[in-house]
């Protein structure tokens, strides 16, 4: 089960390791993004489903039919109850793309880049009724760079997305698959990142507004500051920030033939791509 390309690389990564991959499905979205799963389920001739309900007694009769080891979700926001739960002879895995029991819900390769983390990972964990919350069976680190934005490190993730379920698949077979426990008291719980949330104010310090600006640049909504959409920024260097700030000195949003110019309580931001918001969006905001 999973939504995107990034679960195709997952499909993908156990087809080519021999395991016999026999449904793929996807929420019933308005969306192309299940068009990547769709093409990996008929190259390799296997049945594809969208569906509007994955807890519909017509589908979990489906599942019943295939009889699975295991199911597997990759990029998958649908919660899973405990009747499909229980179905597959081994159990069901998530890849969450966070070290857990870090970041459970909701926009987990975000908040990372947002809070100044120096490192997250991708994690492999079984399903159960709690959110993020099942035995952890494989997990991976990655360093986080300082100056990195969500698409790149998405793009640095791709690599592990196409062996950690393999791994972790293996761990069951080779009878090691009970797991770690987590102890969620020590993570964290999101949930889905709103508007509200991409808003940079005056009173918003400098550092959370250049994370806030990486974490959720294209493809994603893009951080707002009055009526622009701030995409891309750098940091000046000290001596280049002062000349920034006596040349375009109050807070707010400053603009020259080339770039713009945020000016905020603690210091300066180059705004290296913006653009205006549409109208209608400003309306509906």
């Amino acid at each position: 089960m999973g939504e995107d390309s990034f679960s195709a690389v997952v499909v993908n990564s156990l087809i080519e390791n021999g395991y016999d991959v026999v449904m793929i499905t996807t929420p019933y979205y308005p969306n192309y993004l299940y068009k990547r799963l769709e093409l990996t389920a008929q190259k390799n001739k296997i049945e594809f489903s969208r569906e509007q309900d994955i807890h519909a007694p017509a589908f979990i009769k489906k599942i019943k039919e295939h009889n699975p080891d295991l199911l597997i979700t990759a990029h998958f926001e649908k919660l899973i109850k405990s009747e499909l739960i229980n179905l597959p002879k081994l159990g069901c895995l998530n890849l969450h793309p966070s070290l857990l029991p870090a970041y459970r819900g909701m926009a987990p390769q975000h908040w990372p880049i947002i809070n100044g983390d120096k490192e997250t990972g991708v994690t492999v964990h079984y399903i159960e009724e709690g959110i993020d919350t099942g035995n952890i069976l494989v997990q991976k680190k990655l360093p986080l760079d300082p100056n990195i934005y969500v698409a790149a490190l998405q793009k640095e993730m791709l690599p592990v997305y196409s062996t950690i379920m393999v791994e972790a698949v293996k761990e069951i077979e080779n009878r090691r698959g009970k797991g770690t426990p987590q102890h969620i008291e020590e993570g964290s719980l999101y949930g889905r990142f709103k508007i509200q949330q991409a808003m940079i104010s005056t009173d918003t310090k400098k550092m959370y507004a250049y994370n806030l600006i990486r974490a959720i640049s294209k493809p994603y909504m893009g951080a707002r500051f009055g009526e622009y959409i701030l995409w891309k920024a750098s940091m000046p260097s000290g001596e280049n920030e002062m000349q920034l700030m006596q040349r375009f000195p109050g807070i707010g949003l400053h603009f020259d033939e080339k770039k713009a110019y945020l000016n905020l309580q603690d210091g300066m931001l180059i705004i290296d791509s913006y653009e205006l918001i549409k109208k209608d969006e400003r309306k509906n905001n």
